[in-house]
Parts: structure tokens; sequence; C-alpha cells
């Protein structure tokens, strides 16, 4: 009598402890975490919670939707394409490792090649790359990485176009 009291008490208490889990993954922000360390406690709880897990989309959107704002503000475009869970963790620690710019309210948008400062009260101030090259010849890093790890051959290549002379340091101006 006494195992099988025990073993439902046993049950009782990990089902508690997954109740626990799962509260516990639903209410999970980044707030004072690192990346890193809300990465590996997301990790953790959702192992736990599956079923609010479902899919790769949803295991994003809820990895994303914890993250700090300013981290958020700038992953939005990783919701609307194909990037993988590790990637947008990677993706997530370089946008940390810049959030001095957070103060200054700045966008940045790699694909347009703009940062813009959009501090409140003051009128915008932006900055645009040049756009002279085709971005579809260009593979990330994340992307090669990512395909390296689904087992795509690799080459390491160098390209050196020596028809344009090598700008000397007096040229490139000082702001």
């Amino acid at each position: 009598m006494g195992s099988v009291f025990r073993d439902v008490l046993e049950i009782v208490h990990s089902q508690s402890l997954r109740d626990t889990w799962c509260i516990d993954f639903e209410q999970l922000c980044q707030g004072t975490m690192t990346v890193s360390e809300y990465a590996l406690r997301f990790s953790e709880l959702s192992i736990h919670a599956p079923a609010l897990v479902p899919t790769v989309r949803e295991r994003l959107r809820r990895f994303i939707k914890g993250l700090n704002y300013g981290i958020i503000f700038n992953m939005a475009r990783e919701l609307e394409t194909d990037t993988q869970y590790p990637q947008v963790v990677e993706i997530s620690w370089i946008l940390e490792g810049i959030d001095w710019l957070l103060p200054y309210h700045t966008i940045l948008e790699c694909h347009a090649k703009t940062v813009t400062l959009a501090m409140p009260g003051l009128p915008r101030l932006e900055w645009r790359g040049t756009l002279d090259y085709v971005t579809r010849r260009i593979v990330s890093f994340l992307k090669a990485q990512w395909m390296v790890e689904k087992g795509c051959d690799t080459y390491l290549d160098f390209v050196r176009d020596f028809s344009v002379d090598t700008p000397t340091i007096e040229s490139v101006p000082v702001v």
C-alpha cells in the first residue's frame, strides 16, 4: 500500500513540477539576463513545455517575444524569413553587443544598409549605405554556417580586384 501511495505522490509531484516549468516558460523574459543566459533558460524550460512550441516558427516567435525591446525591434525580420533558431540566438547576441545604440532609439536595417536615430521629440537622422552590388550573390556568414551544418560542400575563396587602387588612410574621412 505504501508503494502505491508513494507512486501516486511522485506522479502528482512531477505533474506539479511540470506545471511550474510551463508557467515559468510562458512568463520567461530576458530582463536582466544576457542573451546567452536567456537562451539557455529558454532551452531548458521549452523541453518541459513542448505543447507551447509545437513548430519551429512558434519556437522562434516565443524566443524573440521574450527578448528585451531593443533587440525585439531589430529582430522582426527574422520571423518573416526561414531563419533557424541557432541563427536567431546568434543575431540576438550581436544585437545585444551593440546595445549602446538603444538610448538613441536606433533602427538598423542591414539589408537596406540604413542606420536611423529615431529619438522622441527630435527629427530622425538617417545614414544610408551604397547598394552598388547585387545582394543575391552575397552569402552571409550565418547562412553559410547553416549550409555547412546541413552538409553542403564548402570552398574557401578570396577575390581581389587589382583594377581598383587600394585607398590610402588619408582618403578615409574622419568623423
